[in-house]
């Protein structure tokens, strides 16, 4: 009688029908698996290689050769050239060196 053509349920359903604590289910009827569950079955997608920083030397190279690139935006962004390494540094010590 109410039944909304943009709804899957009726409307007053949610309002006055008694709530129901239950798990929700998947697209194919059965129980959603929890999150430690999917991360179990899909496994991890990072590279197992350990993470290995950039030597002090590499990485005032790549500082030097980095700065090239840097738009003259970013360089008013900074107060001084130190800021901008520091920022430079600070990218590559999350990186690692075989990335």
């Amino acid at each position: 009688m109410f039944q909304c053509r943009l709804c899957s349920e009726n409307p007053f359903q949610s309002l006055f029908a008694p709530v129901a604590r239950s798990q929700p289910k998947d697209r194919e009827g059965g129980r959603r698996k929890s999150s430690k569950q999917r991360a179990k079955k899909a496994g991890s997608r990072r590279d197992e290689v350990p993470f290995e920083p950039w030597p002090e030397e590499e990485i005032q190279k790549r500082i030097l050769l980095w700065e090239q690139y840097v738009h003259p935006r970013a360089r008013d962004f900074f107060s001084g050239q130190e800021e901008l390494h520091a920022t430079m540094r600070q990218v590559l010590s999350g990186i690692s060196r075989h990335d």
